[in-house]
C-alpha cells in the first residue's frame, strides 16, 4: 500500500493518505498464534512515517487479545498495539525510521470473533527550519547524554522526568498542546541532512491527552506545562522504570552570575559547514543567569528552537532552576524560562487533580532488618503510611500488620505499633541460627489497601548468622568454565562477552559491574538475540562445608519486545528438582538480586544455579545477560559469636568489646539470645576463649547492613 495523497496536518506534518478500504474477517479459534493480515505501509523518498489507522476491531476470548504488529524494514523498530493501547496511541503508531512499515493483524491461540483493519494512510514530516537564539556568533552547545531529559514530537520540543512520586514530565506550555503527542527517550544522532532518526518503539511513549496541563502560553515567567505518559506498549513499563533518573527542583533562588545549563533537543544551526547529525539531538551549554526572580530567570545560554521546555540546570548543585520557553539572546538580554519557584509552578506539582500526583496509599520504608539477622534476636520495621496526593493519612492501628514466615514452617502477623506522624513500627521474632524468615506488610485507610513490597510474589527475607564470609565471586573476566546447554535448532547461546550497545536489539549498554565482560545471549553485534531454545547456562557445583547458610547474589538484565517470555533463575541441591529463585519478564535494567538459597539447619549438599531464557514459538527480540555472581556463606559457629569485633579471634579485646555491652538488651554481646547481655553470655565466650572464628572462603565483612529481595532491588 503506497500512501500518496499529500494534505497538511498538524506542526507541519503531512499526511499521505492511502486507498484502501476496510477489511473485515470473521476469526475462528485455532490452536497456534497466525498472521491474519499483512499489509506493507510505503511512503516513498519519506525519511520516516508513523501508520494511521482508522476503523480497527481486534477479536479476543478470555483474555485472550489480537494485537497490530508494525515492523520497519529499515532498521527491524518493531511495536505491538492491543486495542486499547491502539486507543492510547490516538490510532497512530510510534516513529519508525524509514519510508516502509510492515503492518500485520496477529491472532493468538484461542482468540475469535470479528476482526477489522483500516489504514487510512501515513504520517510523515520534514525538519523545521531553525529558529536562532544564540547567545553570540557560535554555536557552543555540545552532544549531552542524559537519561532523564525527552524529546516531544511531532511538535519537536523538549520534556524532563520531575522527582515526583510519579515522575510525570516538565515541559513549555506551548509544548503540551499538540495532538498525538510522543515522547522519545535515548534518541539517536539524526542522519547527515539533519532529518530526525528514532530510538527503538520500546523508548517511545504516547501522551495521555487527559494528564496535561498548560498554562500562560506565549507570556515569560508564567508559562509551563505538565504531562503524563501512558506505559510503553512493548515493554509495560513506564520512562522512570527504564531510565531510572529524574531532575530535583531548587528551593533555592538563583542570583545572577550563576552558571547554568540549557540541556534539550534543538536544531542545529551550524547544518551549512557541519553535518546535521546534531540536529533535534540533545546538546547543552552552560552560561551565566543574567536575572532572577520567583517568576522568570534569564540566562545566557545557547538554544535553539526544540529547546522549548528544556531544563535549566543549575551547574554546582544539578538542580533545576527554570523550564525554558523563550528565547532571544541579544548583547543585552538572555533567553528566558519560567523559575520553578513559581509558586503556581509548584501549587501545579501538588495538584491533586494534575498529572503528576499519584492517588492512593502508599508505604515508604523507614528502616527495616539487614539481610543477616543475628540469631534469637528480633529485627525490627519500620514504615510510612501515607497518601502521595495529601501527605500523611490517619490509618486503624488494627490494619497495618506486619506478615512473616519462617523456613521451618512457622509463619504469624503482628500488628505494627503508631509512633505518630504515619510512622509506624513492629518487630519480627527470632529465629535460630541459619534459618531464614521472609516477611511484609500491609495497610488499609479508607477503603484502600496497600502492600510493601508492593508484588504479591515479592517478600523480603533475612538469614540468622554470626558473620558473612565470601564464598565466591565472579565477574567473568575469566571464563569460569560453567556449562552452556542448547537444542542445535536454537539460536542465542549464553557466552562471555561485552555487550553491543544496540537499542534494536534489545542488548544492555554496558555490563553491571564495570569489568567490561559479562554473560551475553548471543555475543557480537547484529541480530543474536534467542531464538527458540532454552539456551541455558549451569553454574559449576558448590560445596560450602557444614553449618553454613548461604545467600546469592547476582546482577541480570532481561529485555523481551512483546513480555511473551521470561528469564528463569533456579537453584538445584543434589540431585533433588531444580527450585526456582525467580522468574523475570521483560525488565530491560541491570538490577542485582539477592536471595537465601538453602539455610544451614537442612540437609548439607552441593548446589549450583541455572540461568534459563527462551523464544519459543520464534516470535520476538529476547536478550538476557548475568554478570556480578557472588555466593556469600553465613556462619553459625559459636567461636563466630564470640569474636565480637571481627578479626577472626576469640580474644581479650572481645572481652572488652563485650563489657561495653553488660546490660544491653538484645545487643551484639547476647550470645544466647536471651535479650539481655549478662554472666551466661561471658560463660560462653570463655568457652571460646582463643578459638579461631573460621569458615570456608574469604572473610568479607561483620553482619551485612543491606536490604535483600528476592524481587530485586
Amino acid at each position: 500500500m503506497t500512501a500518496g495523497v499529500e494534505t497538511a496536518s498538524a506542526q507541519g506534518e503531512r499526511f499521505l493518505a492511502a486507498q484502501a478500504a476496510t477489511e473485515t474477517w470473521e476469526v475462528q479459534p485455532d490452536t497456534q498464534e497466525r498472521v491474519l493480515a499483512a499489509e506493507l505501509v510505503e511512503a516513498p523518498g519519506s525519511p520516516w512515517l508513523r501508520v494511521q489507522f482508522g476503523r480497527v476491531q481486534l477479536p479476543t476470548s478470555d483474555g485472550v487479545q489480537a494485537y497490530l504488529r508494525m515492523t520497519s524494514l529499515l532498521d527491524g523498530g518493531e511495536q505491538r498495539l492491543t486495542a486499547a493501547q491502539l486507543e492510547e496511541w490516538t490510532h497512530l503508531s510510534a516513529y519508525f525510521n524509514g519510508p516502509e512499515v510492515l503492518v500485520e493483524l496477529v491472532v493468538p491461540a484461542g482468540a475469535e470473533g470479528k476482526a477489522q483493519l483500516t489504514i487510512d494512510g501515513a504520517v510523515t514530516q520534514s525538519p523545521a527550519g531553525p529558529d536562532k537564539s544564540i547567545c553570540g556568533d557560535i554555536d557552543d552547545r555540545s552532544v549531552l547524554e542524559h537519561p532523564a531529559i525527552a524529546r516531544v514530537m511531532p511538535i519537536k520540543c523538549t520534556a524532563w522526568l520531575i522527582d515526583t512520586c510519579n515522575k510525570c514530565l516538565v515541559t513549555a506550555g506551548h509544548c503540551t498542546n499538540g495532538s498525538a503527542g510522543v515522547v522519545q527517550f535515548n534518541v539517536p544522532p539524526s542522519l547527515a541532512d539533519g532529518t530526525p532518526v528514532f530510538p527503538p518503539p520500546e523508548h517511545q511513549y504516547a501522551v495521555d491527552g487527559d494528564e496535561t496541563l498548560s498554562t500562560g502560553l506565549g507570556d515569560p515567567g508564567t508559562e509551563f506545562g505538565l504531562m503524563q505518559v501512558y506505559a510503553n506498549p512493548n515493554t509495560g513499563l513506564m520512562p522512570y522504570d527504564v531510565q531510572n533518573s529524574a531532575f530535583a527542583l531548587s528551593d533555592q533562588l538563583p542570583q545572577s552570575g550563576t552558571s547554568v545549563a540549557v540541556a534539550g533537543y534543538g536544531t542545529d544551526e551550524t547544518l551549512q559547514i557541519d553535518p546535521g547529525v546534531n540536529n533535534f539531538v540533545l546538546r547543552t551549554h552552560s552560561g551565566e543567569i543574567v536575572r532572577a526572580d520567583e517568576q522568570l530567570i534569564e540566562y545566557r545560554t545557547d538554544t535553539t528552537g526544540g529547546n522549548s521546555g528544556s531544563p535549566v540546570i543549575d551547574d554546582a548543585t544539578g538542580k533545576v532552576v527554570a523550564i525554558h520557553t523563550h528565547g532571544g539572546c541579544s548583547l543585552t538580554e538572555g533567553n528566558r524560562g519560567t523559575s520553578t519557584n513559581r509558586l503556581s509552578f509548584r501549587d501545579a506539582i501538588g495538584d491533586l487533580t494534575g498529572p503528576c500526583v499519584c492517588p492512593g496509599l502508599a508505604i515508604n520504608p523507614i528502616s527495616q532488618p539487614g539481610d543477616v539477622l543475628l540469631p534469637r534476636h528480633p529485627g525490627v520495621v519500620a514504615i510510612e503510611v501515607v497518601n502521595p496526593g495529601s501527605g500523611q493519612v490517619e490509618v486503624d492501628a488494627q490494619n497495618v500488620a506486619l506478615h512473616w514466615s519462617v523456613d521451618s514452617g512457622s509463619t504469624g502477623t503482628v500488628y505494627m505499633d503508631d509512633l505518630g506522624g504515619g510512622a509506624w513500627v513492629g518487630k519480627l521474632p527470632p529465629i535460630e541460627c541459619g534459618e531464614v524468615i521472609r516477611y511484609w506488610v500491609t495497610a488499609e485507610a479508607d477503603g484502600a489497601s496497600v502492600r510493601w513490597p508492593r508484588d504479591e510474589q515479592s517478600q523480603l527475607w533475612a538469614v540468622a548468622g554470626w558473620r558473612v564470609f565470601e564464598f565466591a565471586s565472579f565477574d567473568f573476566e575469566q571464563d569460569p568454565a560453567w556449562t552452556v546447554t542448547a537444542p542445535s535448532s536454537a539460536k542465542g547461546e549464553w557466552g562471555i562477552g561485552v555487550p553491543s550497545n544496540e537499542p534494536q536489539w534489545l542488548t544492555p549498554p554496558a555490563d553491571a559491574d564495570g569489568s567490561g565482560n559479562c554473560w551475553l545471549t548471543g555475543v557480537g553485534t547484529g541480530n543474536n538475540d534467542v531464538d527458540g531454545g532454552p539456551v541455558r547456562l549451569i553454574t559449576r557445583w558448590f560445596a560450602p562445608a557444614e553449618g553454613e547458610a548461604i545467600v546469592l547474589s547476582y546482577a541480570r538484565y532481561f529485555a523481551n519486545d512483546d513480555r511473551d517470555d521470561v528469564l528463569e533463575i533456579e537453584v538445584q541441591e543434589s540431585l533433588s528438582p531444580w527450585q526456582m529463585i525467580e522468574s523475570v519478564s521483560t525488565d530491560p535494567l541491570w538490577r542485582t538480586v539477592r536471595a537465601p538459597v538453602r539455610s544451614s539447619r537442612g540437609k548439607q549438599h552441593p548446589f549450583r544455579v541455572r540461568f534459563s531464557v527462551a523464544d519459543d514459538p520464534n516470535n520476538s527480540i529476547t536478550e538476557a545477560a548475568i554478570d556480578a555472581f557472588v555466593i556469600q556463606s553465613v556462619s553459625c559457629d559459636v567461636a563466630c559469636a564470640a569474636d565480637i569485633n571481627g578479626d577472626g579471634v576469640v580474644d581479650f579485646d572481645d572481652f572488652l568489646e563485650w563489657l561495653n555491652l553488660v546490660g544491653t538488651p538484645f545487643s551484639r554481646g547476647d550470645l544466647n539470645g536471651d535479650g539481655v547481655t549478662d554472666f551466661l553470655d561471658f560463660q560462653i565466650m570463655l568457652a571460646q576463649y582463643l578459638r579461631e572464628c573460621r569458615i570456608s572462603g574469604i572473610d568479607r565483612s561483620a553482619v551485612t547492613s543491606q536490604g535483600g529481595s528476592v524481587g530485586g532491588s
